[in-house]
């Protein structure tokens, strides 16, 4: 077979690689994007009638906020997509060995003639298989060191969006104490922020961890460290965060938890579906042969691609990543309805808007606030681990 024809057939592999994964990606996309928008609010009318809050849309702080949302939603967009590019990039390796499966299950398809010897595919075929393997795991190893990166820089950004956003609004509860800053303007002070963080993009997963949590205990020491000033926690700011951050992180989590679980479910039924169609493969499969005494070429590679489809669908139904963040989720939803449950025992959310604060109530609100923001790093802290390296643990 001559170069110019190996070139041919190699090109064809790659251009039938890349539309394979192109395929995959897209069909991925689709369905976690159809994931996301039924499960996106869910609970948000359920928690706007156990916790209601005044209307802020006039509110000073409000504005403030209005003020510093577009850069705090550049940030993550860029954190989103930083995330859709790292599951791209898993699902392209999916892709590639599936491809490189099927190719391997199709060549079972080979018989044998009355000689013993195997019989052969056409050249042009046998030469287009072996191509496409080849291409298809070289592929896979590429891929997984490309997923690596992206996951990486997934975690970086999304740990900077939540610290901008954390930082943004403390910054509106309480002007200048979030951290010294030379920068007068709060939307300097904010872009500040960023550009620090920007320093964690060179760490691993347990120095960026590290980081993370030193970031905020200096920023939770250095706020309570201030004197409490006539600024602080003026009765719109705190109206602003309670309606903007603690209970919307409440219908987040809650959200998040509900479409986590009905994936959980969903993988399950794929996997019991395909658990029956092996058992009913192998089954033909040892018919053909007790009763007819011959088997049909193609159920043998379609038992391997089924037996083979359920081994890793078996791996991704136990996947320990999710099975976490459903804990760690339904944990965090707990923690906050009780947090914003002592709240509204102590002041009144419809009227906190219009509520003067004493220096008392101004601490111990400091302090609560403080705490919540304690739930949210440690939710950050646990999530950097749970998306890194996550694992079963075999015991005894």
């Amino acid at each position: 077979m001559g170069i110019c024809y190996q070139v041919l057939y190699g090109t064809l592999a790659v251009l039938t690689t890349l539309i394979v994964t192109q395929v995959v990606v897209v069909s991925a996309d689709l369905l976690r994007k159809r994931d996301y928008k039924r499960f996106e609010g869910l609970s948000t009318e359920k928690y706007e009638l156990k916790f209601p809050c005044a209307d802020d849309n006039a509110s000073p702080s409000n504005a403030l906020r209005q003020r510093l949302v577009p850069f705090v939603n550049q940030v993550h967009a860029n954190a989103n997509d930083a995330q859709t590019n790292y599951h791209d990039t898993v699902a392209r390796l999916t892709g590639c060995l599936g491809l490189g499966f099927t190719v391997l299950a199709v060549d079972a398809m080979q018989g044998g003639d009355q000689s013993g010897r195997v019989s052969t595919t056409s050249p042009i075929v046998e030469y287009i298989g072996s191509w496409l393997d080849t291409v298809a795991l070289l592929s896979v190893f590429v891929l997984f060191f490309l997923g690596r990166r992206a996951a990486k820089r997934w975690i970086n950004m999304r740990v900077r969006t939540e610290l901008l956003r954390q930082y943004h609004l403390l910054c509106i509860l309480f002007p200048s104490a979030p951290r010294p800053s030379e920068k007068a303007d709060i939307m300097d002070q904010v872009e500040a922020e960023f550009m620090m963080t920007g320093t964690m993009e060179t760490l691993n997963i347990t120095q960026l961890a590290e980081k993370t949590e030193s970031i905020w205990y200096s920023r939770k020491f250095y706020i309570q460290e201030q004197s409490i000033s006539a600024l602080y926690l003026s009765p719109d700011a705190v109206s602003m965060y309670i309606k903007r951050r603690s209970r919307r992180q409440l219908i987040w989590f809650s959200d998040s938890k509900s479409r986590l679980e009905y994936i959980s479910e969903r993988r399950g039924a794929v996997l019991l579906a395909l658990y029956a169609l092996s058992v009913l493969l192998s089954a033909t499969k040892l018919y053909l042969i007790i009763f007819m005494d011959q088997s049909f070429p193609i159920v043998l590679p379609l038992l391997l691609m089924a037996t083979g489809l359920s081994a890793a669908m078996t791996a991704y139904y136990i996947n320990q990543n999710t099975r976490s963040l459903i804990h760690r989720y339904n944990s965090q939803q707990r923690s906050i309805t009780r947090w914003l449950t002592e709240f509204i025992e102590k002041w009144s959310f419809e009227k906190l808007q219009f509520t003067d604060f004493s220096t008392a109530d101004k601490m111990e609100i400091r302090d609560r606030i403080l705490a919540f923001e304690d739930f949210m790093i440690s939710e950050l802290l646990d999530w950097i681990y749970i998306t890194s390296h996550d694992a079963i643990e075999l015991a005894p």
